[in-house]
């Protein structure tokens, strides 16, 4: 006799619930493969591109067949926020970013109240309910409709609007059908006055002329499920950050955009962040010597800062009046595509190599020096004006600022012209 198989695509296959201790030998795989890497040698976005690509890629194939229980998924995110932040999964790190904010493992919990003895259960109840609010109906007999819990005459649910204690909920099982006779509504006048105070007119809902209700999807035009377009729906859509637009940029290193990412966020390790944190310790910035250090401070106000910015807008042909890293990147959309790139490049490695100037200052006691910081940009800019794919525009100013940064000139195509010969229909007869 034959056996069933005891794995699916090198997936272990169980019977009943997912526990625990079923994924086990998965975390503890996760948690092997992140100690066995030097994280400490990696910068921190090696640690990213390392979590995205082998990390990660553990629970997610593994999940496609069924999820796993919350104290699981716990585990593995400790795990990979160890490592992201310090480079060990067993040590945590004193300043990092909220991980609802950060996380790679996502998930969303479900207030359904079903249970079964399944291992894929979890994770489909959570998307039926996902589904159903997707989905309106075509109404026909209205025998497969649920008149409390269905959407079919706005888009949310009866049940989602009145507020009544839930165990009423289980003695309502009405069904559209009762109020449509002969292919129209036979509502009572009470139940009309009911609905159109949630906002439900029967007379704007036209019914289907056969008796078969369809479920509809509603994000897709001819109304058919796709699993693409019920992803799109279904997945957590954090608001758009206004900064991910100026890094995701060919001419911005991924290095320079995992700082950028920290500098929005606030975790850099100044003073005032780690006092923050319960560091008793005398906060002096470590480029001016007189002012509190703070991000706001060491950036934007600090006079050995201002002086940098200054040397830097003159580049550009303009007058600094920053106060902020938004600001200076908006600035951005008056300049050709090319000169954008710059410019984004020369803000970004600014605040980076002044980071490293308070570093070395903080660190190693090293004096700020004006002249090597503009040395390190002027190279940085240069490489990261060759990265770009942009083309700039023709006129003096822009070939002035791309001869101060030493960048190359990209300029825009000039129009060609071609003769061409056209003959009409019938012109040769």
């Amino acid at each position: 006799m034959g056996s069933l198989p005891e794995r699916y695509l090198v997936i272990p296959l169980v019977q009943g619930r997912v526990s625990k201790a079923t994924v086990a030998p998965l975390i503890d795989r996760i948690r092997s493969r992140a100690t066995g890497w030097s994280g400490k040698m990696l910068s921190f976005q090696s640690r990213v591109i390392l979590i995205q690509s082998i990390l990660t890629s553990l629970p997610i194939f593994n999940m496609a067949i069924y999820k796993w229980p919350m104290a699981a998924i716990k585990e593995g995110e400790i795990i990979i926020r160890n490592f992201l932040w310090s480079g060990d999964p067993a040590k945590k790190k004193l300043l990092t970013v909220k991980w609802d904010t950060s996380k790679v493992l996502k998930q969303r919990r479900s207030s359904h109240s079903i249970q079964k003895k399944s291992s894929i259960w979890t994770g489909l109840k959570e998307a039926i309910v996902s589904v159903k609010a997707n989905s309106k109906w075509i109404i026909g007999s209205g025998k497969d409709i649920d008149f409390w819990r269905d959407y079919w005459g706005s888009d949310v649910a009866i049940t989602e609007i009145l507020d009544i204690n839930p165990d009423i909920w289980k003695h309502c099982k009405a069904k559209l059908s009762q109020i449509i006779h002969q292919n129209t509504w036979a509502a009572p006048p009470e139940i009309v006055e009911f609905l159109a105070t949630l906002g439900i007119d029967l007379k704007n809902i036209t019914l289907n002329n056969s008796d078969k209700d369809i479920r509809v999807w509603k994000h897709c035009s001819h109304g058919n499920f796709s699993v693409q377009s019920a992803y799109h729906q279904i997945s957590s859509h954090r608001p758009k950050v206004w900064w991910f637009k100026y890094i995701n940029n060919k001419a911005i290193l991924p290095r320079i955009a995992s700082f950028t990412w920290k500098v929005c966020n606030n975790v850099l390790a100044t003073e005032d962040n780690l006092r923050k944190r319960g560091l008793n310790m005398a906060s002096r910035c470590s480029l001016c010597r007189c002012n509190l250090e703070t991000s706001d401070h060491l950036f934007w106000h600090c006079p050995m800062s201002i002086q940098t910015w200054d040397w830097m807008a003159s580049l550009f042909c303009i007058q600094a009046g920053f106060s902020n890293l938004q600001s200076s990147l908006e600035f951005c959309t008056q300049l050709s595509s090319y000169i954008a790139d710059i410019w984004k490049a020369a803000v970004l490695k600014l605040i980076y190599f002044l980071w490293r100037a308070r570093n070395d200052a903080f660190l190693e006691g090293i004096t700020f020096s004006p002249n090597d910081i503009k040395r390190k940009i002027c190279f940085a800019v240069k490489d990261a004006a060759g990265l770009s794919g942009n083309c700039m525009a023709n006129n003096c100013l822009e070939l002035q600022i791309v001869a101060a940064w030493e960048s190359p000139q990209k300029p825009d195509l000039c129009p060609e012209f071609r003769a061409v010969l056209g003959l009409f229909p019938g012109f040769r007869k």
